[in-house]
């Protein structure tokens, strides 16, 4: 059986898996500003593969790839034939991450669907019935929002992002970390309800990513700051009564409330 090496080289960390045709068999994260060949030399001479599947963001890094896997390797971009459509104006401005989540969403989940993924940005990318990726929405990860108010301030603090005991911080940290979760919160699901809103069909989607946020609401239970790959899956649609589990996580929007909205411009998802 064929093995591969895998390796997404976003902004912030970098994994590579060493996978078979069925199976992930190992995997690795190395923090992309601590990227190097001699580092990855090292993890490449104990694994053994016949490909390589790279999907970079971050170009000034991905020679290091290209000069240090010696098996046939394969870069992730809108020439390769993945078994989606682009109907889009520039394919070519695409980045390999969100082409492999629709991919990814196509072949696990199928279409219409939507792909949530937190990381140094949070994107939204729509995939229609015919599985045509059609676009999508990039707004900042919650790490980069949290880290520019220190940045750019001078008395507020660099905090570690927990669930906040009360949406009226009694301390500057408290105040902050209300304003970072419940209001990145709201960033999430007012996106996501504006999509939900033009779609005709049931629409599936998927949520990747190291920067998923803690609970939904009071009511729901919680996206896992843990889980690698929470699917919140059509059978959830309308509901938020459902548990919290690795691989699962309950639907947050209010399916009334999107139908009841004032009439959005209409998709047809069937292209």
């Amino acid at each position: 059986m064929k093995r591969f090496l895998l390796v997404n080289l976003n902004n912030t960390s970098t994994k590579l898996a060493l996978s078979d045709e069925e199976k992930l068999l190992k995997k690795t994260v190395i923090p992309t500003k601590k990227l190097t060949a001699a580092g990855v030399n090292r993890i490449l001479q104990r694994w053994a593969f016949d490909f390589a599947l790279v999907g970079s963001v971050v170009p000034r890094k991905t020679g290091i790839f290209r000069r240090s896997v010696k098996a046939p390797l394969l870069e992730v971009s809108p020439e390769l034939d993945l078994g989606i459509g682009l109907d889009f104006p520039q394919p070519e401005t695409i980045g390999a991450d969100r082409i492999a989540n629709a991919v990814s969403v196509a072949q696990r989940h199928g279409t219409p669907a939507v792909v949530v993924d937190f990381g140094t940005a949070v994107t939204f990318d729509i995939i229609s019935r015919k599985g045509h990726y059609i676009g999508g929405v990039i707004a900042p990860g919650l790490g980069v929002m949290t880290d520019y108010l220190y940045q750019k301030t001078a008395l507020l603090p660099k905090i570690d992002l927990e669930e906040p005991t009360d949406v009226i911080g009694k301390s500057t940290r408290e105040a902050m970390l209300a304003g970072a979760v419940y209001g990145y919160r709201g960033l999430v699901r007012q996106i996501v309800t504006e999509i939900v809103a033009i779609f005709r069909d049931v629409i599936k989607r998927d949520v990747f990513g190291d920067g998923i946020p803690c609970r939904v609401d009071d009511r729901d239970q919680c996206l896992s700051t843990q889980s690698e790959h929470a699917i919140v899956s059509p059978e959830n649609l309308g509901n938020s009564s459902g548990g919290c589990r690795q691989r699962a996580a309950p639907e947050w929007i209010d399916r009334s409330k999107v139908i009841n909205r004032r009439p959005r411009r209409s998709v047809d998802w069937r292209a």
